[in-house]
Protein backbone atom coordinates (compact mmCIF):
# COMPACT_ATOMS: atom_id res chain seq x y z
CA UNK A 1 0.00 0.00 0.00
CA UNK A 2 0.94 3.52 -0.34
CA UNK A 3 1.87 5.58 2.53
CA UNK A 4 0.82 9.59 1.81
CA UNK A 5 3.77 10.10 4.21
CA UNK A 6 7.00 8.98 2.73
CA UNK A 7 6.56 12.11 -0.02
CA UNK A 8 7.22 14.38 2.84
CA UNK A 9 10.84 12.36 3.52
CA UNK A 10 11.97 14.16 -0.01
CA UNK A 11 10.43 17.24 1.14
CA UNK A 12 12.52 17.06 4.59
CA UNK A 13 15.21 16.02 2.64
CA UNK A 14 14.99 19.19 0.35
CA UNK A 15 14.46 21.51 3.01
CA UNK A 16 17.50 20.05 5.33
CA UNK A 17 19.63 22.59 3.80
CA UNK A 18 18.63 24.71 6.25
CA UNK A 19 19.55 22.50 8.99
CA UNK A 20 22.80 22.34 8.19
CA UNK A 21 23.38 25.75 10.19
CA UNK A 22 21.19 24.52 13.06
CA UNK A 23 22.84 21.33 13.18
CA UNK A 24 26.35 22.91 12.51
CA UNK A 25 25.66 25.24 15.57
CA UNK A 26 24.68 22.58 17.88
CA UNK A 27 27.38 19.61 16.85
CA UNK A 28 29.59 22.39 17.69
CA UNK A 29 30.21 20.97 21.63
CA UNK A 30 29.99 17.29 20.36
CA UNK A 31 32.09 18.08 17.55
CA UNK A 32 34.92 19.68 19.70
CA UNK A 33 34.70 16.20 22.35
CA UNK A 34 34.69 14.41 19.34
CA UNK A 35 38.08 16.08 17.73
CA UNK A 36 39.36 15.28 21.85
CA UNK A 37 38.54 11.58 21.60
CA UNK A 38 40.21 11.39 18.22
CA UNK A 39 42.94 13.17 19.24
CA UNK A 40 44.58 9.97 21.03
CA UNK A 41 43.54 7.29 18.84
CA UNK A 42 44.81 8.90 15.61
CA UNK A 43 47.34 6.60 15.17
CA UNK A 44 45.24 3.99 15.99
CA UNK A 45 42.86 4.60 13.25
CA UNK A 46 45.80 4.75 10.51
CA UNK A 47 47.43 2.24 12.10
CA UNK A 48 44.97 -0.96 10.36
CA UNK A 49 44.11 1.18 7.36
CA UNK A 50 48.00 1.48 6.23
CA UNK A 51 48.23 -2.21 7.24
CA UNK A 52 45.11 -3.28 5.22
CA UNK A 53 46.37 -0.97 2.31
CA UNK A 54 49.92 -3.10 1.95
CA UNK A 55 48.90 -6.56 2.59
CA UNK A 56 45.96 -5.80 -0.42
CA UNK A 57 48.78 -4.16 -2.70
CA UNK A 58 50.77 -7.37 -1.85
CA UNK A 59 48.63 -9.67 -2.91
CA UNK A 60 47.50 -7.55 -6.01
CA UNK A 61 51.16 -7.23 -7.18
CA UNK A 62 52.47 -10.43 -5.99
CA UNK A 63 54.47 -9.47 -2.92
CA UNK A 64 55.13 -12.17 -0.15
CA UNK A 65 52.97 -15.10 -2.20
CA UNK A 66 54.65 -18.10 -3.09
CA UNK A 67 53.82 -19.34 -6.77
CA UNK A 68 51.58 -22.50 -5.44
CA UNK A 69 49.20 -18.94 -4.19
CA UNK A 70 49.23 -20.22 -0.71
CA UNK A 71 48.92 -17.92 1.82
CA UNK A 72 52.31 -18.54 4.07
CA UNK A 73 54.42 -15.10 4.77
CA UNK A 74 50.59 -13.36 4.89
CA UNK A 75 49.71 -12.40 8.14
CA UNK A 76 46.00 -12.09 9.48
CA UNK A 77 45.96 -7.69 10.31
CA UNK A 78 44.32 -6.41 12.96
CA UNK A 79 40.65 -5.30 11.96
CA UNK A 80 39.69 -4.00 15.88
CA UNK A 81 41.17 -3.96 18.90
CA UNK A 82 39.13 -3.03 22.27
CA UNK A 83 40.63 -3.80 26.04
CA UNK A 84 41.57 -7.83 25.52
CA UNK A 85 39.48 -8.37 22.80
CA UNK A 86 41.11 -8.52 19.05
CA UNK A 87 39.70 -8.99 15.67
CA UNK A 88 41.42 -10.64 12.72
CA UNK A 89 40.64 -10.46 9.01
CA UNK A 90 40.82 -13.96 7.61
CA UNK A 91 40.01 -12.38 3.74
CA UNK A 92 44.23 -12.09 3.70
CA UNK A 93 43.97 -15.62 4.30
CA UNK A 94 40.83 -17.37 3.08
CA UNK A 95 39.83 -14.75 0.24
CA UNK A 96 36.25 -17.11 -0.15
CA UNK A 97 32.80 -16.19 1.86
CA UNK A 98 33.02 -19.88 3.28
CA UNK A 99 34.67 -19.34 6.76
CA UNK A 100 32.01 -20.43 9.06
CA UNK A 101 32.90 -24.01 6.77
CA UNK A 102 36.22 -24.03 8.63
CA UNK A 103 35.45 -22.28 12.01
CA UNK A 104 36.13 -25.28 14.04
CA UNK A 105 39.41 -26.41 12.21
CA UNK A 106 40.41 -22.37 13.09
CA UNK A 107 38.96 -22.05 16.63
CA UNK A 108 40.43 -25.02 18.38
CA UNK A 109 43.90 -24.80 17.90
CA UNK A 110 43.77 -20.82 18.79
CA UNK A 111 41.93 -21.74 22.32
CA UNK A 112 44.67 -24.10 22.88
CA UNK A 113 47.02 -21.57 22.66
CA UNK A 114 48.45 -19.89 26.29
CA UNK A 115 47.29 -16.82 26.61
CA UNK A 116 43.79 -16.96 24.89
CA UNK A 117 40.91 -16.95 26.83
CA UNK A 118 38.27 -16.66 24.21
CA UNK A 119 38.06 -17.67 20.38
CA UNK A 120 35.46 -18.01 17.47
CA UNK A 121 35.20 -16.67 13.43
CA UNK A 122 32.50 -14.72 13.21
CA UNK A 123 31.29 -15.77 9.58
CA UNK A 124 29.67 -12.52 8.96
CA UNK A 125 32.38 -10.56 9.02
CA UNK A 126 35.09 -12.76 7.86
CA UNK A 127 37.05 -12.20 10.99
CA UNK A 128 38.83 -14.32 14.29
CA UNK A 129 37.35 -12.58 17.41
CA UNK A 130 40.00 -13.69 20.34
CA UNK A 131 39.56 -12.66 23.36
CA UNK A 132 42.85 -12.30 25.52
CA UNK A 133 43.12 -13.47 29.14
CA UNK A 134 44.02 -10.61 31.79
CA UNK A 135 47.58 -11.60 32.66
CA UNK A 136 48.79 -12.65 29.20
CA UNK A 137 51.61 -10.50 26.51
CA UNK A 138 49.42 -9.62 24.11
CA UNK A 139 51.86 -9.04 21.36
CA UNK A 140 53.50 -12.76 22.30
CA UNK A 141 49.97 -14.40 21.97
CA UNK A 142 48.84 -12.01 19.34
CA UNK A 143 52.13 -13.49 16.96
CA UNK A 144 51.33 -17.65 18.01
CA UNK A 145 47.62 -16.71 17.16
CA UNK A 146 48.64 -15.28 13.64
CA UNK A 147 51.39 -18.24 13.05
CA UNK A 148 49.01 -20.98 13.51
CA UNK A 149 46.10 -19.25 12.00
CA UNK A 150 48.35 -19.13 8.57
CA UNK A 151 49.46 -22.23 8.78
CA UNK A 152 45.84 -23.75 9.09
CA UNK A 153 44.91 -21.22 5.83
CA UNK A 154 47.92 -22.75 4.54
CA UNK A 155 46.81 -26.31 4.76
CA UNK A 156 43.07 -25.48 4.13
CA UNK A 157 44.26 -23.50 0.51
CA UNK A 158 46.61 -26.42 -0.26
CA UNK A 159 43.25 -29.41 0.03
CA UNK A 160 41.41 -26.53 -2.47
CA UNK A 161 38.81 -25.20 -2.45
CA UNK A 162 35.44 -24.85 -4.68
CA UNK A 163 34.23 -21.73 -6.14
CA UNK A 164 31.84 -19.98 -4.41
CA UNK A 165 29.17 -16.95 -5.14
CA UNK A 166 30.61 -13.63 -4.31
CA UNK A 167 29.74 -12.05 -1.12
CA UNK A 168 30.76 -9.70 1.30
CA UNK A 169 31.09 -9.03 4.14
CA UNK A 170 28.68 -6.96 6.46
CA UNK A 171 29.86 -3.28 6.75
CA UNK A 172 32.46 -2.81 9.50
CA UNK A 173 31.39 -0.28 12.09
CA UNK A 174 34.84 0.11 13.61
CA UNK A 175 36.10 0.97 10.09
CA UNK A 176 38.78 4.30 10.88
CA UNK A 177 38.48 5.11 7.29
CA UNK A 178 34.67 6.43 8.58
CA UNK A 179 36.44 8.99 10.73
CA UNK A 180 39.79 9.65 8.76
CA UNK A 181 38.12 10.48 5.88
CA UNK A 182 35.85 13.59 6.68
CA UNK A 183 38.65 14.27 9.15
CA UNK A 184 41.10 14.51 6.21
CA UNK A 185 38.73 16.82 3.86
CA UNK A 186 38.03 18.65 7.10
CA UNK A 187 41.69 19.53 7.61
CA UNK A 188 41.98 20.66 3.78
CA UNK A 189 38.76 23.15 3.85
CA UNK A 190 40.76 24.42 7.41
CA UNK A 191 43.77 24.78 4.95
CA UNK A 192 42.00 26.51 2.31
CA UNK A 193 39.90 29.11 4.65
CA UNK A 194 43.73 30.12 5.92
CA UNK A 195 44.50 30.64 2.72
CA UNK A 196 41.86 32.52 1.08
CA UNK A 197 41.96 34.49 4.57
CA UNK A 198 45.24 35.20 4.47
CA UNK A 199 45.56 36.11 0.73
CA UNK A 200 43.01 38.53 1.07
CA UNK A 201 44.56 40.38 4.12
CA UNK A 202 48.25 40.76 2.42
CA UNK A 203 46.50 41.99 -0.90
CA UNK A 204 47.70 38.94 -2.95
CA UNK A 205 46.31 38.31 -6.71
CA UNK A 206 43.11 35.73 -6.69
CA UNK A 207 43.25 33.19 -9.52
CA UNK A 208 40.46 33.48 -11.79
CA UNK A 209 36.75 32.68 -11.10
CA UNK A 210 37.49 30.03 -14.10
CA UNK A 211 39.74 28.26 -11.77
CA UNK A 212 36.53 27.40 -9.21
CA UNK A 213 34.75 26.92 -12.15
CA UNK A 214 36.79 23.75 -13.39
CA UNK A 215 36.84 22.20 -10.12
CA UNK A 216 33.16 22.21 -9.46
CA UNK A 217 32.81 20.85 -13.10
CA UNK A 218 35.00 18.15 -12.01
CA UNK A 219 32.82 17.75 -8.53
CA UNK A 220 29.72 17.27 -9.55
CA UNK A 221 29.56 15.94 -13.36
CA UNK A 222 28.10 12.45 -12.74
CA UNK A 223 30.22 11.11 -15.62
CA UNK A 224 33.41 12.88 -14.35
CA UNK A 225 32.81 11.52 -11.14
CA UNK A 226 32.30 7.93 -12.25
CA UNK A 227 35.21 8.01 -14.28
CA UNK A 228 37.13 9.13 -11.31
CA UNK A 229 35.85 6.22 -9.02
CA UNK A 230 37.14 3.63 -11.47
CA UNK A 231 40.20 4.38 -10.90
CA UNK A 232 40.90 5.77 -7.83
CA UNK A 233 37.75 4.26 -5.99
CA UNK A 234 34.98 5.75 -4.35
CA UNK A 235 37.86 6.52 -0.97
CA UNK A 236 40.24 7.54 -3.42
CA UNK A 237 38.08 10.04 -5.50
CA UNK A 238 36.18 11.51 -2.37
CA UNK A 239 39.84 12.94 -1.26
CA UNK A 240 40.66 13.85 -4.50
CA UNK A 241 37.94 16.04 -5.07
CA UNK A 242 38.36 17.20 -1.89
CA UNK A 243 41.27 18.64 -1.91
CA UNK A 244 40.93 19.80 -5.81
CA UNK A 245 37.74 21.71 -4.16
CA UNK A 246 39.97 23.37 -1.48
CA UNK A 247 42.98 24.37 -3.00
CA UNK A 248 40.43 26.22 -6.02
CA UNK A 249 38.68 28.10 -3.19
CA UNK A 250 42.17 28.76 -1.67
CA UNK A 251 43.62 30.13 -4.74
CA UNK A 252 40.36 32.49 -5.78
CA UNK A 253 39.99 33.74 -1.95
CA UNK A 254 36.61 32.15 -1.81
CA UNK A 255 35.99 31.27 2.08
CA UNK A 256 31.88 30.14 1.35
CA UNK A 257 32.34 26.81 -0.16
CA UNK A 258 35.11 25.36 2.53
CA UNK A 259 33.13 26.88 5.62
CA UNK A 260 29.71 24.90 4.03
CA UNK A 261 32.11 21.50 3.12
CA UNK A 262 34.03 22.04 6.88
CA UNK A 263 30.20 21.78 8.23
CA UNK A 264 29.34 18.99 6.65
CA UNK A 265 32.70 17.16 7.74
CA UNK A 266 32.39 18.09 11.09
CA UNK A 267 28.60 16.33 11.04
CA UNK A 268 29.85 13.49 9.46
CA UNK A 269 32.74 13.26 11.66
CA UNK A 270 30.27 13.50 14.69
CA UNK A 271 28.33 11.03 12.85
CA UNK A 272 31.12 8.40 12.49
CA UNK A 273 32.53 8.82 16.24
CA UNK A 274 28.82 8.21 17.83
CA UNK A 275 28.83 5.09 15.53
CA UNK A 276 32.17 3.56 16.42
CA UNK A 277 31.34 4.20 20.28
CA UNK A 278 28.37 2.64 19.93
CA UNK A 279 30.07 -0.85 18.41
CA UNK A 280 32.58 -0.20 20.66
CA UNK A 281 30.14 -1.01 23.80
CA UNK A 282 28.25 -3.11 22.03
CA UNK A 283 30.91 -5.02 20.01
CA UNK A 284 31.30 -7.83 23.08
CA UNK A 285 27.73 -8.38 22.90
CA UNK A 286 27.09 -8.91 19.27
CA UNK A 287 30.57 -10.15 17.87
CA UNK A 288 29.61 -13.33 20.81
CA UNK A 289 30.24 -16.82 20.04
CA UNK A 290 27.17 -17.40 22.09
CA UNK A 291 25.24 -15.13 19.32
CA UNK A 292 23.47 -17.38 16.36
CA UNK A 293 25.96 -16.64 13.81
CA UNK A 294 24.24 -14.92 10.98
CA UNK A 295 24.45 -16.18 7.13
CA UNK A 296 26.83 -15.00 4.68
CA UNK A 297 24.41 -13.36 1.87
CA UNK A 298 25.98 -13.29 -1.80
CA UNK A 299 25.59 -10.03 -3.29
CA UNK A 300 23.73 -10.40 -6.22
CA UNK A 301 22.98 -7.90 -8.91
CA UNK A 302 19.82 -7.76 -11.28
CA UNK A 303 22.44 -5.82 -13.91
CA UNK A 304 23.93 -9.22 -14.61
CA UNK A 305 26.98 -11.67 -13.36
CA UNK A 306 29.59 -8.81 -15.20
CA UNK A 307 28.19 -6.42 -12.60
CA UNK A 308 29.35 -9.02 -9.61
CA UNK A 309 32.94 -8.73 -10.34
CA UNK A 310 35.28 -6.85 -8.61
CA UNK A 311 36.19 -2.88 -9.14
CA UNK A 312 39.63 -2.53 -8.15
CA UNK A 313 42.41 -4.75 -7.42
CA UNK A 314 44.29 -2.76 -5.05
CA UNK A 315 43.39 -1.29 -1.55
CA UNK A 316 43.85 2.19 -1.80
CA UNK A 317 41.23 2.10 -4.50
CA UNK A 318 39.01 -1.12 -3.12
CA UNK A 319 38.71 0.69 0.58
CA UNK A 320 35.18 1.60 1.41
CA UNK A 321 33.45 0.03 -1.27
CA UNK A 322 32.01 -1.86 1.15
CA UNK A 323 32.55 -0.41 4.33
CA UNK A 324 31.46 2.19 6.96
CA UNK A 325 32.53 4.89 5.30
CA UNK A 326 30.16 7.61 3.89
CA UNK A 327 31.34 8.95 0.57
CA UNK A 328 28.80 10.60 -1.90
CA UNK A 329 25.46 9.86 0.31
CA UNK A 330 25.90 6.42 -0.31
CA UNK A 331 27.71 2.61 0.89
CA UNK A 332 27.43 0.02 -1.75
CA UNK A 333 26.58 -2.56 0.81
CA UNK A 334 23.22 -3.55 -0.87
CA UNK A 335 22.23 -7.32 -1.03
CA UNK A 336 21.17 -5.66 -5.11
CA UNK A 337 24.05 -3.82 -6.16
CA UNK A 338 22.04 -2.36 -9.02
CA UNK A 339 18.82 -1.64 -6.97
CA UNK A 340 21.01 -0.29 -4.19
CA UNK A 341 22.66 2.03 -6.76
CA UNK A 342 19.80 3.52 -8.21
CA UNK A 343 19.06 6.98 -8.84
CA UNK A 344 16.86 8.96 -6.01
CA UNK A 345 15.23 12.71 -6.44
CA UNK A 346 18.66 14.16 -5.74
CA UNK A 347 20.71 12.41 -8.39
CA UNK A 348 18.09 12.95 -11.13
CA UNK A 349 18.72 16.87 -9.86
CA UNK A 350 22.33 16.99 -9.99
CA UNK A 351 22.43 15.25 -13.68
CA UNK A 352 19.94 17.54 -14.94
CA UNK A 353 21.52 20.92 -13.34
CA UNK A 354 24.97 19.19 -14.38
CA UNK A 355 23.63 19.42 -18.25
CA UNK A 356 21.78 22.72 -18.10
CA UNK A 357 24.81 24.30 -16.56
CA UNK A 358 26.93 22.96 -19.62
CA UNK A 359 24.49 24.02 -22.20
CA UNK A 360 24.43 27.61 -19.88
CA UNK A 361 28.18 27.94 -20.09
CA UNK A 362 27.66 27.20 -24.73
CA UNK A 363 25.45 29.59 -24.69
CA UNK A 364 27.14 32.30 -22.53
CA UNK A 365 30.32 31.57 -24.68
CA UNK A 366 28.38 31.54 -28.33
CA UNK A 367 26.63 35.00 -27.09
CA UNK A 368 30.11 36.59 -26.77
CA UNK A 369 30.42 36.82 -23.09
CA UNK A 370 34.10 35.37 -22.17
CA UNK A 371 35.32 32.32 -19.92
CA UNK A 372 34.08 34.59 -16.32
CA UNK A 373 30.83 34.38 -18.10
CA UNK A 374 30.60 30.62 -18.69
CA UNK A 375 32.58 30.16 -15.47
CA UNK A 376 29.79 31.66 -13.43
CA UNK A 377 26.71 29.53 -15.11
CA UNK A 378 28.50 26.47 -14.56
CA UNK A 379 29.09 27.59 -10.77
CA UNK A 380 25.17 28.44 -11.01
CA UNK A 381 24.61 25.25 -11.90
CA UNK A 382 26.18 23.53 -8.81
CA UNK A 383 23.40 21.51 -6.55
CA UNK A 384 24.98 22.39 -3.05
CA UNK A 385 21.92 22.59 -1.54
CA UNK A 386 20.73 19.46 -2.60
CA UNK A 387 23.96 17.15 -1.60
CA UNK A 388 24.09 19.55 1.86
CA UNK A 389 20.19 19.23 2.75
CA UNK A 390 20.45 14.77 2.34
CA UNK A 391 23.84 14.68 4.20
CA UNK A 392 22.33 16.92 6.99
CA UNK A 393 19.63 15.40 7.34
CA UNK A 394 20.83 11.84 7.19
CA UNK A 395 24.10 12.51 10.05
CA UNK A 396 22.00 14.49 12.47
CA UNK A 397 19.56 11.50 12.06
CA UNK A 398 22.32 8.61 12.11
CA UNK A 399 23.74 10.79 15.64
CA UNK A 400 20.92 10.53 17.15
CA UNK A 401 20.04 6.92 16.87
CA UNK A 402 23.52 6.15 18.06
CA UNK A 403 23.24 8.73 20.87
CA UNK A 404 20.11 6.32 21.35
CA UNK A 405 21.94 3.11 21.48
CA UNK A 406 21.02 2.25 17.98
CA UNK A 407 23.81 0.82 15.85
CA UNK A 408 23.37 1.50 12.38
CA UNK A 409 24.89 -1.04 10.17
CA UNK A 410 24.98 0.58 6.95
CA UNK A 411 24.38 4.54 7.22
CA UNK A 412 24.13 5.10 3.90
CA UNK A 413 20.71 3.60 4.32
CA UNK A 414 19.94 6.77 6.41
CA UNK A 415 20.58 8.67 2.68
CA UNK A 416 18.44 6.79 0.37
CA UNK A 417 15.22 7.12 2.40
CA UNK A 418 14.19 9.86 -0.19
CA UNK A 419 14.20 7.29 -2.45
CA UNK A 420 11.71 5.49 -1.00
CA UNK A 421 8.22 5.53 -2.56
CA UNK A 422 6.03 2.82 -1.76
CA UNK A 423 6.30 1.28 1.67
CA UNK A 424 4.70 -2.32 2.76
CA UNK A 425 3.73 -2.86 5.60
CA UNK A 426 2.95 -6.93 6.83
CA UNK A 427 0.40 -6.79 9.10
CA UNK A 428 1.16 -10.36 10.90
CA UNK A 429 4.52 -9.67 11.82
CA UNK A 430 3.76 -6.29 13.73
CA UNK A 431 0.45 -8.04 15.11
CA UNK A 432 0.16 -11.43 16.41
CA UNK A 433 -2.91 -13.51 17.08
CA UNK A 434 -2.25 -13.38 21.06
CA UNK A 435 -2.91 -9.92 23.08
CA UNK A 436 0.40 -9.20 25.15
CA UNK A 437 0.97 -6.10 27.98
CA UNK A 438 4.08 -4.33 26.06
CA UNK A 439 4.60 -1.76 28.68
CA UNK A 440 3.98 -1.44 32.38
CA UNK A 441 4.78 1.29 35.24
CA UNK A 442 4.61 1.10 38.78
CA UNK A 443 4.55 3.96 41.23
CA UNK A 444 2.96 2.69 44.06
CA UNK A 445 4.57 1.02 47.10
CA UNK A 446 4.91 -2.98 46.16
CA UNK A 447 4.10 -2.41 43.10
CA UNK A 448 7.36 -1.45 40.73
CA UNK A 449 7.17 -1.88 37.37
CA UNK A 450 7.99 -5.66 36.69
CA UNK A 451 5.28 -6.85 39.40
CA UNK A 452 2.67 -4.57 37.57
CA UNK A 453 3.70 -6.18 34.70
CA UNK A 454 3.90 -10.07 35.74
CA UNK A 455 -0.06 -9.17 37.34
CA UNK A 456 -1.16 -7.64 34.32
CA UNK A 457 0.16 -10.10 32.10
CA UNK A 458 -1.78 -13.17 33.77
CA UNK A 459 -4.77 -10.94 34.06
CA UNK A 460 -4.27 -10.73 30.62
CA UNK A 461 -4.12 -14.40 30.15
CA UNK A 462 -6.59 -15.39 32.79
CA UNK A 463 -4.07 -16.52 34.78
CA UNK A 464 -3.53 -17.07 38.46
CA UNK A 465 -0.74 -13.93 39.17
CA UNK A 466 2.49 -14.83 40.82
CA UNK A 467 3.08 -15.06 44.26
CA UNK A 468 5.20 -11.20 45.13
CA UNK A 469 8.33 -11.31 46.38
CA UNK A 470 9.18 -10.09 49.91
CA UNK A 471 8.77 -6.47 49.53
CA UNK A 472 5.70 -6.65 46.66
CA UNK A 473 2.36 -6.98 47.60
CA UNK A 474 0.01 -9.52 46.55
CA UNK A 475 -2.31 -9.37 43.94
CA UNK A 476 -5.67 -9.80 45.70
CA UNK A 477 -8.72 -7.85 44.17
CA UNK A 478 -6.29 -7.02 41.09
CA UNK A 479 -8.29 -6.14 37.73
CA UNK A 480 -7.66 -4.96 34.11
Amino acid sequence: MKVPGVAGVVAGVAGGAAQVVRAGVSTAAEAAGAVQSLASPVLDLAGPVVQSMAHTTGRAIGLGIPPDGSPNGVAPPVRWQSGQRVHLDLDPLLPFPRWHEYAAAVEEPVRRIPGVAKAHVEGSLGRLVVELADDADNDIVLDEVRETVTSIAADIASSGSGSAPLSAPFADPGNPLAILVPLTAAAMDLVAVSAAVTGWVTRLPAAPKTTRAAAALINHQPRMVSLLESRLGRVGTDIALAATTAAAHGLTQAIGTPLLDLTQRTLQISEAAAHRRVWRNREPQLASPERPQAPVVPVISSAGAQSQTPRHSWAAAAAGDASHVVVGGSIDAAIDTAKGSMAGPVEDYVNSAATGSLIAAASALVAGGGTEDAAGAIEAGVPRAAHMGRQAFAAVLGRGLANAGQLVLDPGALRRLDRLQVVVIDGAALRGDHRAVLRSRGDAPGWDDDRVYEVADALLHGEEAPEPDPDELPATGARL
